[in-house]
């Protein structure tokens, strides 16, 4: 698929207010698809995302960068880019006012590529590098492919669809109706990578998506509880309960294969390093060559024989 055609699906997006008619226009985009790595390229750039969050792979590009990568693809000044921007509020509306050049016609691939290796790039020089590296890519693009592309190094997509509504469209590029998204919506849930269930429905069809386990390194994503007003209200909703004390801490789900031990918190964000001593006692106390589980992180303070609240815990 050639950028172009996915930033004509994202300009069709960026303009519809009603939900159905935005899960008919990723089913158009969905099924245009062909292979599943492209699948899972496109549905990370329509979350707006490289990689999944647990994946810790940031483009790493501030306004300022950003400011610089444009001038130097469009030949202008970095003063001249912020005086743009701070008119358009959008780098992506700002390259679009500044490219002059028809752009090379790339692909979606050869786009999502770039944009990975410039996160990718690290250790000494990598700002000047990455700065390089995008101003290279925005002189590939056309006006229209640079209004959205941009946007998603700065985590600033902004189509209106959501995880539902990229579900819901997955389904109905599948067959025409929705009745795929309970399929997928748990495949999702169990491995918190939407791209990777959509390459699987592509290439494998809902039968693999059924028999879809968890993976190691992958996390699960939380079922948060629903609040309610009252205790009663509680159990009326769910007749008999168990009640238990709630830990004022960090929440952690931990994957072990091995000796190689994760740790992620309830946003699905690698956590490993905060934790040592919980990798150490995770390889020297789970006797079992792989597992997957839970709990809270409570910071405890040996003086006063009481834990300490949320907000020291999370400092670590």
């Amino acid at each position: 698929m050639k950028l172009l055609q996915l930033a004509e699906h994202f300009e069709r997006l960026d303009g519809l207010t009603s939900r159905n008619a935005s899960v008919d226009e990723l089913a158009r985009l969905f099924k245009s698809i062909e292979s599943p790595e492209e699948m899972r390229e496109v549905v990370y750039l329509t979350e707006g995302i490289l990689l999944p969050p647990f994946a810790s792979t940031e483009i790493g590009i501030s306004e300022q960068f950003m400011s610089r990568a444009i001038a130097q693809a469009a030949g202008k000044s970095v003063e001249h880019v912020k005086e743009l921007y701070r008119d358009t509020g959008d780098y992506g509306l700002t390259a679009e006012k500044l490219i002059t050049w028809p752009g090379e016609g790339i692909t979606v691939h050869q786009a999502y590529n770039a944009l990975l290796d410039i996160a990718k790039t690290g250790g000494r020089g990598s700002i000047e590098s990455k700065v390089e590296g995008l101003a290279r890519l925005i002189h590939r693009i056309s006006k229209k492919e640079a209004r959205y592309l941009l946007r998603v190094p700065m985590g600033k997509l902004r189509l209106g669809v959501g995880d539902p509504t990229i579900m819901d469209g997955l389904a109905c590029a599948y067959d025409g109706r929705r009745n795929l998204r309970p399929v997928i919506e748990n495949a999702y849930n169990l491995c918190a990578d939407m791209g990777l269930v959509a390459g699987i429905l592509l290439s494998e069809g809902p039968e693999r998506l059924k028999d879809f386990r968890v993976l190691l390194g992958s996390p699960i994503r939380v079922e948060l509880a629903e609040r309610a007003e009252s205790i009663d209200d509680i159990v009326r909703r769910l007749s008999r309960c168990a009640v238990e004390p709630k830990y004022d801490g960090f929440r952690c789900q931990v994957h072990k294969n091995g000796d190689e031990i994760i740790i992620f918190t309830r946003n699905l964000e690698d956590a490993t390093h905060m934790f040592p001593e919980f990798v150490e006692a995770a390889r020297s106390i789970v006797k079992a060559e792989t597992a997957i589980f839970e709990g809270e992180a409570v910071s405890f303070n040996p003086k006063s024989g009481k834990f300490h609240p949320f907000q020291v815990t999370v400092q670590r």
